[in-house]
């Protein structure tokens, strides 16, 4: 706050002719965001072959820290600059009708990671996308096993 020192304005995608320096700017991004939107997220733990037994486990370890706001990765829609807080919400807890809207949004990211199998580290990425359409206010997302969900994408996807 007290330095004597002209600030240096960050020029997007600058060159050296534009900002004196051959170091690149950042990248330019233009956002469409809404504000101050709810979600209603509805979701199950499903083990994986063998831990069938740990549901109740896994479900009472989801509970205690959904409650308290925990999470391992803090999630987002789409970049961490949009960062997706979260409440646990106990059944009965009156929320209010979803809005009426019906679209058809397109292709949706599903995963990055190929879910029907445990992962390792060193996995490569597998895509998976899966065709999103709003009804009645309602995003319904396939089961990941499911044939709306497109596996393993990458190069071309028709829309």
């Amino acid at each position: 706050m007290r330095r004597t020192e002209v600030p240096q304005p960050i020029v997007a995608d600058a060159d050296t002719a534009t900002a004196g320096t051959d170091q690149k700017g950042r990248t330019q991004r233009q956002t469409m965001a809404l504000k101050d939107v709810h979600y209603r997220l509805h979701a199950r733990i499903v083990p994986w072959p063998g831990w069938e037994g740990r549901l109740p486990a896994l479900e009472a370890q989801f509970r205690r820290r959904a409650a308290c706001g925990k999470c391992f990765f803090q999630p987002c829609f789409g970049c961490r600059e949009f960062p997706a807080y979260f409440r646990l919400v106990e059944l009965g807890e009156i929320l209010g009708p979803p809005i009426e809207c019906d679209l058809d949004i397109g292709l949706m990211l599903y995963d990055v990671f190929d879910l029907s199998r445990p992962g390792h580290a060193l996995d490569a990425p597998s895509v998976s996308l899966f065709r999103a359409r709003l009804l009645g206010g309602v995003l319904e997302v396939p089961e990941y096993g499911s044939d709306a969900v497109l596996k393993g994408v990458s190069g071309d996807v028709p829309c």
